[in-house]
């Protein structure tokens, strides 16, 4: 081999070695940028995407994200129900989440699951709470405080808990696991 050669030999494995660190560093610089990513951030970047989520205590609730709140995620497209409201706080593992995430200019929705509950006493709706005192069918958000949720019944499904009587229930927000709007 010519002197010319072993040089043109060196300087092909010095631009190879370059390229390697370069990929090394990108591989790095990506992995640092995804450890920073929440789920949160990714379930805004999968809205109207259809997802599983598997909620502490209840069965799993499979719908299209709707919208990601401060404290809580909204799913459309359900069977059986219009909307599904899941607190962050039972949500164990979710299904479909794409590897994709919101742009970090993005903003979280602000809406608190108590300002959705809030929304929901003011327009009367009729929902079935899921909490882990059990199912709680036909219910009617009447107050919303700090850390609980005043529920009256219609007289349909189970009410564990709920004064027979006066057909109402206070149920502390760390209890609900979801909210579906009949």
């Amino acid at each position: 081999m010519s002197i010319e050669g072993m040089f043109d030999d060196l300087e092909a494995r010095f631009a190879h070695l370059q390229a390697q660190e370069r990929r090394a560093q990108a591989e790095d610089l990506v992995r640092a940028e995804w450890a920073r990513v929440s789920v949160k951030d990714r379930l805004r970047g999968a809205l109207d995407h259809p997802v599983r989520l598997h909620v502490e205590g209840i069965d799993p609730i499979a719908g299209r994200v709707q919208r990601v709140g401060a404290d809580h995620v909204e799913l459309g497209d359900l069977a059986g129900a219009r909307l599904a409201v899941v607190p962050w706080h039972g949500v164990l593992a979710i299904e479909g989440l794409p590897r994709r995430s919101a742009a970090a200019s993005s903003r979280l929705d602000e809406q608190t699951l108590t300002s959705w509950l809030r929304e929901t006493a003011r327009d009367h709706l009729v929902l079935r709470v899921e909490s882990v005192v059990g199912s709680i069918a036909g219910a009617r958000v009447v107050g919303v405080g700090a850390d609980a949720v005043d529920l009256t019944f219609l007289g349909t499904g189970e009410s564990p808990g709920a004064d027979r009587r006066g057909g109402a229930l206070t149920l502390r927000l760390t209890a609900v696991r979801a909210v579906l709007v009949e």
